[in-house]
């Protein structure tokens, strides 16, 4: 159809405690304040997350898009990564 799905995780295992923390601490805000539809999806290994978005016709327009999502993600992931590595004790705790 019209739609794009794309499906993106941390790309590196994580503890039960990090898994925990990262769906916590990540920023979808980021993807939806840019109009993408975005899930987390906890059926996989590792956080995994789902963005939905309409397909652009104009191959130099979607091109322009893809980047900026690429960006985002890489973005998001490093930060959360970044974020979750001081939350060990508050998150070990509750699980």
């Amino acid at each position: 159809g019209n739609v794009v799905n794309l499906f993106f995780d941390t790309g590196k295992d994580l503890e039960e405690w990090e898994y925990t923390a990262a769906f916590h601490l990540f920023d979808e805000e980021i993807f939806t304040n840019r109009g993408y539809n975005i899930e987390d999806d906890d059926s996989e290994f590792n956080p995994t997350w789902h963005i939905e978005f309409e397909l652009i016709q104009d191959h130099q327009k979607m091109q322009q898009k893809l980047e900026e999502l690429c960006d985002l993600i890489k973005f998001s992931i490093e930060k959360v990564l970044i974020d979750i590595s001081t939350k060990e004790s508050e998150y070990k705790q509750d699980s």
